[in-house]
């Protein structure tokens, strides 16, 4: 494994999100550019006594997903998520989109549901009272 890898985990397991042993910590991934640096921290906070919690994407899935989904299907998928962050004390999240234009073609009426629908989650991560949030491009 890439030795910036491994530091990167360090830092944002140990200093950024600072897991304590017992705590959960939701790992969300976008495609497999950022597959790498999800092992690291999956390792990393097993390390420190964490408890991770993965939730792995891929943007030509979710394109076929979204390009039909109803409104029912997201906000069950978003329910989950969403209960999810709420028992965790920490989340990442690993941003690395393969082809940046992979929804291009999905209707915007489905993109503003899909927006609309994943706002609370959203929310509950970005709010400095409820979690521990940090993004990482990769």
């Amino acid at each position: 494994m890439d030795p910036r890898i491994k530091q990167l985990s360090k830092n944002l397991i140990g200093y950024s999100t600072a897991l304590k042993p017992g705590e959960r910590i939701v790992i969300k991934a976008s495609d497999s550019l950022s597959y790498p640096l999800v092992e690291a921290l999956v390792n990393e906070a097993y390390s420190v006594g964490g408890v991770p919690f993965v939730r792995l994407q891929n943007s030509k899935i979710s394109r076929a997903l979204l390009r039909n989904a109803n409104e029912a299907q997201l906000q069950f998928e978003e329910a989950q998520l969403l209960e999810l962050v709420k028992t965790a004390q920490a989340y990442i999240g690993c941003y690395s989109d393969e082809n940046s234009f992979e929804a291009s073609d999905v209707p915007g009426d489905q993109q503003k549901m899909s927006s609309k629908i994943s706002k609370p989650s959203l929310e509950n991560c970005f709010h400095p009272n409820n979690i521990r949030y940090r993004p990482a491009l990769f």
